[in-house]
């Protein structure tokens, strides 16, 4: 699993010195979810109910590792590492895609109004 900085590097950082990145810690802030999917650093994983877990608003999840090839975030409790997917979880900072521009073509008559790309295409003129 690729250590915490793939995770920095993968999230938009509003910081603009150095000095506040290194303060401002990766953290859950939420669970999306009423059964959250758990695995340990064995890789067993289990549905977990939510109520059985420290409650992220008043305990600080610290993010400690980040796999992005299975998209988890690991933290750490108890002193044991708990393995979440990052779709089931809220994080204090957000992904960004980026997205490459394209002259569209149009393959229809009736497609001429419509460039429906789910909102990734926003922003390209």
């Amino acid at each position: 699993m690729k250590r915490l900085s793939a995770l920095v590097i993968g999230l938009t950082l509003s910081a603009t010195s150095y000095g506040a990145i290194a303060q401002e810690s990766i953290k859950i802030i939420d669970f999306l979810v009423d059964n959250i999917w758990v695995c340990d650093q064995n890789n067993e994983c289990q549905d977990v109910p939510k109520s059985t877990l420290p409650d992220p608003k008043k305990v600080g999840l610290i993010v400690e590792n980040y796999d992005p090839k299975e998209q988890m975030v690991m933290v750490k409790i108890d002193g044991q590492e708990k393995w979440f997917d990052q779709i089931e979880v809220q994080l204090n900072k957000t992904a960004v895609a980026s997205v490459v521009c394209s002259t569209q073509k149009i393959s229809a008559k009736s497609d001429s109004g419509t460039y429906a790309t789910l909102g990734l295409g926003e922003g390209c003129k």
